[in-house]
């Protein structure tokens, strides 16, 4: 069969780039829309076009240097042989082979030796950490206090080893792991963006149970102890719930224009394009099940990276189109939480809280995020404000000066404080009388508005 040659059909496609001879010129040339060699430059190669049905690199000056006039495609991967017209323009003498990634075969959901639960509950709450630091402990210690109605697993992404010592079954995954589920799609951050794959092992691990509610180890609890959980549970065992199969927060539509909603919409039309906020989210059994096998079709499929659908987009989407029962966690208990203390890390200052902080709440709220433990905080201010926002040092000192910090050490925050270049110390208060309530440390502006930041190599303590 004929195929005639579109810049569409190759664009942001990725290369190795090579002479007949063997000779590695490039490993990874992308053919970036609008005719940019991504990844590599040369005095002989600077662009590229299709012309007549043949790519095309181009020098700086414009001038066609080599014409890649024989195309071969194999399992859909493309193969260019080009005629180098510096040299001898009669021979082929320039390779492109397409990289692509190699695929993995599908696993079995469920393993013979899968754990048998122990208990008559019918929930299994999963604790997702990658790190299992303080904060995890905490919470882990709070949700013993007063529990009912559910099994508690540590949930762990061990890509980066983490120890964990903890009296409970931890559910053990991982970027490998994930591909020998047949999960071989590449984001930036694998567990990150598809923040869902954790409960395709807890189903493979722990099969038996009717729901799956998952929660982020820098949640924290209003009540200190299993309160909330037991709520939900107690709803779950009702009539009316008993067969719901998704809920998360602030579930509602998304456009299919707006951030994680462009690439649901790719594939789901305007009307199933949802989204749900992720620290806390809740899956039936059989709803595991059918995202489990949408998730292998995407990788099936191989999309690009930006086309790889976010979790929050993804779960939600899904299930709303697949016809599942979905609602909001607020169905379940209501006024259970804010927006405002939920997403304390969305903003353009917001960071996020330090373990110990007071934080205001109005009556009935249950749930709080993101809570960090000191060190993590501290990164996430130098990540925020000196590396995302290059060198905002007046709003970092404004922040490690407030009232939230004021329950970080103050030798964790000196280390900090060291780094502050001279020309913006005169924004340090100065040190308050001895017996102060805040270690000498004063705010100097309060009321500013919190984000995220991404972990940080700062102190080695990253995430």
């Amino acid at each position: 069969m004929y195929l005639s040659l579109t810049e569409k059909l190759i664009e942001k496609k990725s290369f190795r780039f090579s002479r007949v001879t063997g000779y590695l010129i490039h490993e990874r040339v992308v053919l970036e829309p609008g005719g940019i060699l991504e990844g590599f430059r040369s005095h002989n190669e600077a662009t590229w076009s299709v012309e007549s049905g043949n790519l095309v690199f181009r020098d700086p000056t414009g001038e066609i240097t080599t014409v890649f006039d024989e195309l071969v495609i194999e399992d859909g991967i493309f193969h260019f042989k080009g005629r180098f017209l510096l040299g001898n323009p009669n021979e082929h003498w320039h390779l492109l082979d397409e990289n692509h990634r190699i695929k993995h075969a599908p696993a079995p959901l469920v393993k013979e030796d899968f754990t048998t639960k122990n208990s008559d509950n019918n929930v299994a709450l999963l604790v997702r950490t990658h790190k299992a630091d303080e904060k995890f402990r905490d919470l882990m210690q709070k949700l013993e206090i007063n529990r009912t109605g559910f099994d508690i697993y540590p949930i762990v992404d061990n890509t980066s080893p983490v120890p964990v010592n903890d009296r409970h079954t931890v559910i053990w995954h991982s970027v490998d792991a994930a591909r020998n589920l047949g999960l071989t799609q590449t984001p930036r951050g694998l567990m990150h963006d598809c923040g869902d794959i954790p409960f395709y092992f807890a189903f493979r691990e722990i099969p038996e149970y009717r729901h799956y509610l998952m929660i982020e180890d820098d949640v924290d609890l209003v009540r200190s102890d299993a309160t909330y959980i037991n709520r939900i549970c107690a709803r779950l065992s009702e009539p009316d719930f008993a067969e719901i199969d998704f809920a998360g927060l602030e579930y509602k539509p998304i456009p299919n224009t707006f951030s994680w909603g462009v690439a649901a919409g790719k594939y789901f039309p305007q009307r199933h394009c949802y989204w749900a906020y992720f620290p806390i989210v809740l899956l039936s059994r059989r709803a595991i099940a059918f995202l489990f096998s949408q998730r292998q079709l995407e990788a099936i499929r191989d999309p690009a990276i930006d086309d790889v659908i976010h979790c929050e987009t993804f779960v939600a989407s899904s299930l709303h189109a697949g016809g599942f029962r979905c609602h909001n966690i607020r169905d379940l208990v209501p006024e259970s939480y804010d927006w405002e203390t939920m997403a304390m890390q969305m903003g353009e200052l917001s960071t996020g809280k330090p373990m110990g902080s007071k934080i205001s709440v109005r009556e009935g709220i249950e749930v709080v995020h993101p809570i960090y433990t000191h060190e993590e905080y501290l990164n996430r201010l130098y990540r925020k404000f000196i590396v995302s926002r290059r060198d905002d040092w007046p709003n970092l000192i404004t922040r490690l000066y407030s009232e939230e910090a004021v329950v970080v050490s103050d030798t964790l925050k000196k280390e900090l404080r060291d780094k502050i270049p001279q020309q913006y110390r005169h924004l340090c208060p100065p040190p308050a009388d001895a017996g102060s309530h805040n270690n000498g440390e004063e705010p100097i502006n309060e009321g500013i508005v919190d984000e995220t930041g991404v972990p940080s190599d700062w102190l080695q303590k990253s995430n």
